[in-house]
């Protein structure tokens, strides 16, 4: 009797899909999944949900369309294709969790574009919620492999050093026959996806059956470098007649994808025949082409380091040392000379800003609420320091002071000698990510809810806060100052606000068109701002009247950066890995160079000709004019 229940129990456990802790799918951990040997596999591609906690319409729709997902028979796994939350907020994305956890089902989830807004803030809200940007499924022999393209800056997609490093240990753990799925928010193709070929050369000679992806809210099938992409359409709540998701049914020899609207039959619009693929020639006239660096010879690299790891934030230098700080928690002490590493740390989380240092002391800020201070000789930890909130705002060391703005509307003053807080602000609206600003014995800043703040450098007091409506750009870059006025970009226009009262004094139109850039020259006399789409403006700051406007050919672009002006030199850096020089004078081009294909940071000048360049490739490089 003893045996019989054995074997039935055994029998019971084949049944049904092996797949433990529907709770918290995209787990660090590296699992193998196992689902039902039958001969057809079912499961459920949910895209772009751009949830809003606060639109009660969604969560009916949400609702409605999980427990149609649970009404079909033998669902063995969920994929999830990002856009969770509409504003990347965690409100939101853990009430999705909370119904994606009701259906019982297994499910996996990779982020988007959405997802990570408020300058990557969101990303560390979807792994507390969802426990990775990435993950691992073996199922029925067939590997999925979840990949996070969100770019933490932007809507452009851009896969990080560190993910493709992942993917290839993916891929040394399984055998070179197995058939390999690509799970990703953005196409991987171009101008989607910045890096793509770098995924794709990694996949395409494994047996790559297809990408699976959202982003574009409708169905389509497109060829990318002769890889089939499977575009799933929206399951968007909270707005569309009637929600819907895909449903796909695998059998021996093909994939069948089917638009299923809730309470209707599902309706195939394609299928992809399976078996083995091997993609072993590529097109090279589809990637990027750095041909444009021939027509400036007197342009070098006089060193390229890549660290293998995103990088989000400007180096900083003190003496001859280069600090960096990367996505992946590390920094990093590099020399001028060569570039040669002294010194690394590992943090406990992602790194979204830049270090901030002196001689003494390297300070940053990670997302998983901690501030470390290191020793700037050697990178030893001097203190750690807990907030209680994700943190993505540079930090800025003034005197014996480093002042670290939080995302949960504190802003502290830590001494630099021991971590003590001298004094704690609250009361803060919205994520402040820029690199605070001081001057004056103020601190100024701008927040993701669109207001702009000055605090007093001593005590920390609210001097002035200004609310300049629902524009989101304004907290995307730094705020930049002359004697009297504060300089930033909000919906496309340059505002001029008043230090001393924080009044706006001047705004150009909408039409100037501006992108998340500012900067201002040495000597105060004109303000820079790089527009969505070609054009570098300079504004003279006595008049308020353009001095010069050039277009630079850069493509479309709101990659979120400062421009930088020294000697005369006014430097901007693109999204798509080019480093642009203008003269101050007239605003001619005096030279371009591409250092890749990926959003440069904001450039350090050093002076004598020389720039210092991050990119979110891991590339740190040493630029110079000869």
């Amino acid at each position: 009797m003893k045996q019989n229940i054995k074997w039935l129990f055994l029998a019971l456990l084949m049944a049904f899909p092996m797949i433990t802790n529907a709770q918290q799918p995209n787990e660090k951990t590296e699992k193998t999944y196992d689902a039902l040997n039958d001969a057809t596999l079912r499961f459920v591609v949910i895209a772009d949900i751009h949830y809003t906690v606060d639109n009660p319409q969604c969560k009916t729709d949400f609702q409605a369309l999980t427990k149609d997902i649970m009404q079909q028979d033998g669902i063995a796994f969920i994929l999830v294709l990002g856009d969770v939350a509409h504003r990347g907020d965690l409100a939101s994305m853990k009430e999705v969790k909370q119904m994606l956890d009701k259906t019982k089902i297994p499910y996996y989830v990779v982020p988007g574009n959405h997802d990570c807004l408020n300058n990557g803030v969101g990303d560390a809200y979807f792994r507390e919620v969802f426990g990775d940007t990435r993950f691992r499924l073996l199922c029925n022999g067939n590997l999925f492999l979840g990949i996070n393209t969100a770019q933490l800056r932007s809507g452009d997609a851009h896969i990080a050093p560190e993910d493709i490093e992942w993917v290839k240990k993916q891929l040394k753990n399984s055998t070179k026959k197995t058939p390999v799925y690509v799970v990703t928010h953005h196409p991987l193709q171009s101008p989607d996806c910045d890096n793509w070929y770098q995924l794709t050369d990694v996949v395409r000679r494994r047996n790559l059956q297809t990408v699976i992806n959202g982003h574009y809210h409708h169905n389509l099938v497109v060829e990318n470098d002769n890889i089939t992409g499977i575009i799933c359409g929206t399951s968007k709540s909270g707005s569309a007649p009637l929600s819907s998701y895909t449903l796909c049914t695998m059998t021996a020899d093909s994939l069948h994808f089917f638009h299923k609207l809730l309470g209707q039959a599902p309706e195939q619009w394609t299928a992809i025949s399976t078996g083995e693929k091997f993609y072993n020639e590529s097109n090279p006239k589809l990637r990027p082409s750095m041909a444009l660096n021939k027509s400036y010879k007197n342009i070098v690299e006089k060193w390229d380091v890549n660290l293998n790891e995103a990088i989000y934030g400007s180096a900083t230098v003190v003496g001859e040392n280069i600090y960096v700080a990367t996505h992946n928690g590390g920094v990093h002490c590099l020399t001028m000379a060569k570039g040669a590493k002294s010194w690394s740390f590992n943090t406990s989380g992602s790194i979204l800003g830049s270090p901030a240092a002196n001689e003494q002391y390297v300070v940053v800020a990670d997302v998983n609420h901690h501030i470390y201070c290191l020793n700037a000789k050697n990178g030893a930890l001097l203190w750690d320091v807990v907030s209680n909130a994700p943190l993505s705002a540079t930090p800025v060391i003034h005197g014996s002071i480093a002042y670290v703005a939080c995302t949960d509307g504190k802003f502290l003053a830590l001494n630099l000698h021991d971590g003590s807080e001298q004094w704690k602000t609250s009361g803060i609206d919205g994520v402040v990510s820029c690199t605070p600003l001081i001057a004056d014995n103020a601190i100024y800043f701008t927040t993701w809810n669109g207001r702009i703040y000055a605090l007093n450098l001593s005590t920390g007091t609210i001097t002035w806060q200004q609310n300049l409506g629902n524009t989101l750009s304004i907290g995307a870059v730094s705020p930049v100052a002359d004697n009297n006025n504060l300089y930033l970009i909000a919906s496309g226009s340059i505002l001029v606000v008043n230090k001393a009262s924080g009044r706006v004094v001047w705004q150009s139109s909408p039409a100037t068109n501006a992108a998340e850039s500012i900067g201002i020259s040495t000597d105060k006399t004109t303000v820079y701002t790089r527009t969505k789409k070609d054009k570098i403006y300079a504004l003279n700051t006595a008049t308020f009247k353009p001095s010069w406007i050039t277009d630079a050919q850069y493509g479309d672009d709101t990659n979120p950066c400062n421009i930088v002006e020294k000697n005369g030199i006014v430097i901007s850096g693109s999204k798509n890995g080019v480093v642009c020089a203008l003269s101050q004078t007239d605003g001619s081009l005096l030279w371009q160079h591409k250092i890749g294909n990926s959003a440069i940071n904001t450039i350090v000048a050093l002076g004598n000709n020389t720039w210092i360049v991050t990119t979110t490739n891991g590339d740190v490089v040493i630029l110079k004019q000869e």
